[in-house]
């Protein structure tokens, strides 16, 4: 699951029957150079990858990514708290293609 390629008929069916659905992986098959995902960044001033993750966050889906030994990635990752993506953020991203 991440932005751009997400079931959201079978995370509804999840979350309404408490079934933990998971992004394993969310910034995979992610094109971080879109243009939806560009902007919303510039405008809160984070990168594309710290859009991508939060999208997934405020979609209430647990998150596993692994940074590797990069220590800046492990450090924007642990960041995507420190903003909140708006309601019309969140649908123009709902409708980003991979």
């Amino acid at each position: 699951m991440s932005v751009g390629s997400h079931d959201d008929e079978t995370i509804s069916y999840c979350q309404t029957h408490k079934i933990f659905y998971e992004a394993f992986s969310p910034l995979r098959h992610v094109n971080l150079t879109e243009s939806t995902l560009t902007q919303v960044a510039q405008s809160h001033g984070v990168t594309t990858a710290q859009v991508a993750l939060r999208w997934v966050v405020q979609k209430n889906v647990l998150v596993v990514t692994s940074p590797g030994i990069n220590k800046q990635y492990a450090e924007e990752d642990l960041a995507i708290g420190t903003f909140t993506l708006t309601e019309d953020e969140m649908i123009r991203l709902d409708a980003v293609k991979s």
